[in-house]
């Protein structure tokens, strides 16, 4: 997976979502650090045919895509790395990024490990 960048403020954006642990930022701090309101930075999204949540999803996907590919990762550690408040709603996002539960997902990890 590959995050496109695009012009504007989503390029921007999406250039310090990828800079800093997800955990650290909100679209408070997001649009403090780029010396914009939080309704002003949505309002430049909107006109560029997103929004804040739809970046920061792209980047959770994106990065969590690299953090699979470490052995014996733990949903909990991603949930965190990726920024989420609650575990569960990781494995929501999880689901309907990939199509599988996370639960399946890590079955069928164990299974190749146990494979090689």
């Amino acid at each position: 997976m590959t995050i496109e960048y695009q012009g504007g403020i989503r390029r921007k954006i999406l250039r310090l979502l990828l800079s800093r642990p997800l955990s650290e930022l909100n679209a408070a701090s997001v649009a403090r650090e780029l010396g914009v309101s939080e309704s002003t930075m949505r309002r430049r999204l909107r006109a560029e045919g997103c929004s804040y949540q739809q970046l920061l999803d792209e980047v959770r996907r994106f990065r969590c895509d690299q953090l699979m590919r470490i052995p014996r990762v733990g949903g909990k550690w991603i949930a965190a790395e990726l920024g989420f408040q609650q575990t569960n709603s990781f494995y929501r996002a999880f689901s309907s990024w990939t199509g599988i539960p996370w639960r399946e997902y890590k079955r069928a990890c164990a299974g190749i490990a146990q494979v090689q």
